[in-house]
């Protein structure tokens, strides 16, 4: 086998599916515990049962393909990572200690119906890349094992309200998400969730989402006192009129901070509002503040603060 692969620690692998030579009767195989391997497709003559320490793998096919599933048998693999035209298997759900799953492109939308039998899954993160806007896949809201989900770079029409029902989920996160949602729903039975992004911006293959959905996500966490972490970054219009609050003093969020007492982050940074309210000076938790790209300069009775704030 090529030294190529290998890293210097002799755990981390890169392998290039088209050169695959020596690759299934290496003695070191045993020894490597992060591996990527990219163009899965051709590399199907890899023997991945010898990589008995396997704990995090990163593959990717441009080509259509199933991945192994021998890959699904491995004893030792924590953290994968599926991505491009590259399948799970029924087979799965045989990933005993698989704990964090990360799908993309393909990968994500055609997933076999056995994924929801994984209960020790505990982190999920969905990236859909679709060409158009679809329901969030059904499947997602029965991962009843799951402490933490992401979705990143999706374009969701609707987000299922089942997965308020998640019982252990402790951190929710839309980023680049909500482009396409029409409707927010009600979030009130996450009583454990201490982390939730819920940005308003957009990418470069995703537009913003309308600044009216705002709204709908304040009145969807409203009753989430657990949280920690709050990012709310990115909701903005170009219409001044739009904003939820408007006064004398310019352009501002609702004053509604005292929900969440326990917040040590908050993040309403790139949403061009020129003061903060009131409740967010009263947080006493608060450790992280991040108010950049605003046109905020002073508040009223609470000295100076600067939008390069953090």
């Amino acid at each position: 086998m090529k030294k190529g692969y290998l890293c210097a620690d002799g755990k981390h692998m890169n392998v290039t599916g088209t050169d695959i030579d020596g690759l299934d009767d290496e003695s070191y195989l045993a020894d490597i515990e992060w591996m990527q391997v990219t163009e899965i497709a051709h590399a199907v003559e890899i023997n991945y049962s010898a990589f008995k320490n396997l704990k995090s793998l990163m593959i990717s096919s441009i080509e259509p393909c199933i991945m192994p599933k021998d890959i699904c048998r491995l004893p030792s693999l924590e953290t994968l990572v599926c991505s491009g035209e590259c399948l799970l298997p029924a087979e799965i759900a045989e990933a005993k200690v698989l704990k964090s799953l990360s799908l993309n492109g393909k990968s994500a939308v055609r997933v076999p119906e056995t994924i929801t039998t994984m209960k020790e899954l505990r982190s999920l993160e969905y990236s859909d890349y679709c060409e158009v806007p679809i329901p969030m896949p059904r499947w997602i809201a029965k991962m009843e094992g799951l402490d933490e989900l992401y979705f990143n770079v999706c374009k969701l029409t609707d987000i299922d309200p089942n997965i308020a029902n998640l019982p252990n989920l402790n951190t929710l996160c839309f980023w680049h998400a909500l482009s396409y949602t029409a409707y927010i729903p009600n979030l009130s039975n996450l009583k454990n969730l201490n982390r939730l992004d819920a940005l308003g911006s957009g990418c470069p293959s995703i537009p913003k989402p309308s600044y009216h959905l705002f709204e709908q996500v304040l009145e969807a966490i409203k009753e989430l006192g657990s949280i920690t972490s709050l990012d709310l970054s990115g909701w903005r219009s170009r219409k001044k009129s739009d904003y939820l609050i408007l006064t004398e003093k310019g352009k501002s969020v609702p004053d509604i901070f005292e929900r969440y007492p326990l917040l040590e982050s908050l993040s309403l940074a790139d949403m061009k509002i020129d003061f903060l309210p009131q409740s967010v000076f009263d947080l006493k938790h608060l450790k992280r503040l991040d108010i950049s790209g605003n046109n905020i300069s002073k508040t009223t009775g609470q000295g100076e603060l600067k939008p390069e704030s953090r």
